[in-house]
């Protein structure tokens, strides 16, 4: 049996619908993704990633993160349930996770389709430690 990832592998990225569909998927664009061509490398990095995430697999989440150029792997992408891999690992009280993700790149402010950003979702599941780090670490990285 073969894995369908819970996000449309056929475009990674906003308004590029290629002519193959990846493992059977739909082929409407992503919500909320960067513009600009996906190739099959880039596509391949960001299944591993999004795999690692959802696996909470932090030594391979960490491995792809250093490897990968901080343009070809979008770590605010959201899934076809509009959820970002932060949202995910935010929703599964992974602060390590979450401290990893916010440290590369992950925006804290961006909101799931439900309107709720990482802070509302920690506050919500009374994972507190996240919720004040997330605070924290959002205004730590406006500063920089």
């Amino acid at each position: 049996m073969e894995y369908t990832p819970d996000y449309d592998t056929t475009t990674l990225q906003q308004g590029v619908t290629p002519t193959q569909p990846v493992h059977g998927g739909p082929s409407s664009p992503m919500v909320g993704a960067t513009a600009g061509p996906v190739h099959g490398d880039v596509r391949h990095q960001q299944l591993l990633f999004h795999e690692a995430v959802r696996l909470e697999n932090y030594a391979e989440l960490a491995r792809l993160l250093r490897a990968s150029p901080p343009a070809r792997l979008d770590v605010n992408i959201f899934d076809r349930h509009g959820q970002t891999p932060l949202h995910q690992s935010v929703l599964k009280g992974n602060l390590e996770m979450v401290k990893l993700l916010v440290h590369c790149g992950a925006d804290v402010a961006l909101a799931n389709r439900d309107g709720w950003n990482a802070v509302h979702i920690a506050a919500y599941r009374g994972y507190n430690e996240i919720a004040l780090y997330l605070v924290r670490g959002s205004q730590t990285f406006q500063k920089r």
